[in-house]
Formats: structure tokens, sequence, C-alpha cells
């Protein structure tokens, strides 16, 4: 399962937990899962930006930079 698709997946369970709180049957006691959910989709999309940056690729002439750096 991809990032996107558990950031999705999150969305939709936060989307019918406010039904749920709206209904007869929710009350204040939703809002502390809402907000955990908005919290758990705020991580996921973090964590998913951060380890797109990590896995960029870099040029042979960047690596030679570093390379050449370390020798001096």
């Amino acid at each position: 399962m991809t990032y996107d698709e558990i950031i999705e997946q999150l969305e939709i369970t936060k989307s019918k937990i406010k039904e749920i709180a709206r209904s007869e049957y929710g009350g204040e006691s939703w809002n502390d899962d809402l907000d955990a959910l908005t919290e758990a989709v705020d991580i996921v999309a973090d964590y998913s930006k951060a380890t797109a940056q990590a896995s960029e690729t870099v040029s042979y002439t960047h690596l030679r930079a570093h390379e050449t750096l370390s020798d001096l």
C-alpha cells in the first residue's frame, strides 16, 4: 500500500467518523478520534515527502565531488 493510499483510507475514515459524530449516536467523544486521524494523516504525508526526497537520484558528478572532498 502506498502512502497516498494510506492517506486516502485515513481521510475516508475521518469522513465516516464525522457522519457518526453528527448522528444521534455521536457526541463530543468523537472529536478526539478526529483529531488523532488528522494527526495521522499529517504524519503519513510528512513521512511520504521525506522518503521521496531521500530517494532522489544524484548525478555521477555530484558523487565524485563528495569523493574528492573526502580525499582532501
